[in-house]
């Protein structure tokens, strides 16, 4: 029997929206029942996926998600699969998976490509790997 670990790291990700998301996000082994996962974009990976906890409930419990690494996750798909969240928490944490390299699509306004919040009249820049190198 061969036996497949986990590895999560703990983030606290401050995109902008007056929110803290304590985050718990890590590569994980494949589900025996994943054949094909519904996604905004399905396809099938039997060779794991990644898991992301959003510990909403005072740092010790909450909501997650496991996902497919080779799908292109949305807002509707994460409030779904999530439960009860706001739209501005769903892209927060979609943006928070771009930080992480991972493909997604974010809806609404105001959302970088690298998750962070921008109002009107504010605006950053960043570089490819999300750090912020000026403001505009």
């Amino acid at each position: 029997m061969t036996t497949k670990t986990s590895t999560l790291q703990r983030f606290t990700f401050q995109p902008g929206n007056m929110s803290r998301y304590d985050l718990l996000f890590g590569r994980v082994p494949s589900s025996p029942m994943n054949a094909v996962v519904p996604s905004c974009t399905s396809s099938t990976n039997l060779d794991g996926g990644y898991l992301l906890v959003w510990l909403s409930r005072s740092h010790a419990g909450g909501v997650a998600l496991r996902f497919d690494g080779h799908f292109v996750p949305c807002a509707g798909y994460m409030t779904e699969k999530m439960g009860k969240m706001l739209d501005g928490d769903a892209n927060a944490l979609l943006g928070f998976l771009r930080t992480q390299g991972i493909q997604t699509h974010i809806d609404g306004d105001h959302w970088t490509d690298c998750g962070q919040y921008m109002p009107l009249g504010g605006a950053a820049e960043f570089d490819a790997a999300c750090n912020v190198v000026g403001i505009v």
